[in-house]
């Protein structure tokens, strides 16, 4: 995981993405296909950006390995509860209507990812909808952003939609865009 790099652009990143709605039209699919949803869980959260177009009654955990990328988060969004831990250890403390990974779990390796995806499936409620974003095609690479490394790896959208099949989930929708996608499936 790139926990270091994040922490040392945390404000420049927050920064940058001030007032960007990306991401937010896939979080709205999400809300619809959830209506009565009281629960969020926020995977790998960082500033917690997009949390500004969730109801206000909406119950909402944040999760984050980036101690400076929390603190803006709890700064801005107060009402809400963020814990600092690695997802990859971290025991899920209830299940969630919503559960929203975007840009973070293709951080982590695919071995990671092999076993993070049926962790969250497990956490979603009946009825519950994951949506995150992996990388295209199957394989790891290396990046930068703001000049620190960051390493980026995927399963691919076959095996992705496998595993969300295997572990109980209806694949609702992928979707490609420039150089990853996002993926929306439901608990069966």
């Amino acid at each position: 995981m790139n926990i270091e790099s994040y922490d040392q652009i945390a404000v420049q990143w927050h920064a940058y993405l001030k007032g960007a709605t990306y991401g937010l039209s896939a979080l709205l699919e999400a809300l619809e296909l959830q209506p009565y949803a009281k629960s969020f869980l926020d995977v790998g959260c960082g500033d917690g950006r997009l949390l500004q177009f969730l109801p206000s009654e909406m119950q909402v955990l944040g999760v984050d390995a980036s101690i400076e990328m929390l603190k803006i988060a709890t700064k801005n969004y107060p009402q809400h509860t963020f814990v600092n831990a690695d997802i990859c250890k971290w025991e899920i403390p209830q299940s969630f209507d919503i559960i929203f990974a975007w840009d973070s779990i293709f951080h982590l390796s695919q071995q990671q990812q092999r076993l993070v995806l049926p962790k969250l499936a497990k956490a979603l409620s009946p009825k519950g909808v994951l949506l995150y974003t992996t990388g295209l095609a199957q394989g790891e690479i290396q990046g930068e952003q703001f000049g620190y490394p960051f390493e980026y790896a995927s399963l691919g959208l076959a095996e992705n939609i496998a595993l969300l099949e295997a572990n109980g989930l209806s694949h609702i929708k992928s979707v490609s865009t420039e150089n990853h996608a996002y993926l929306i499936a439901q608990k069966i």
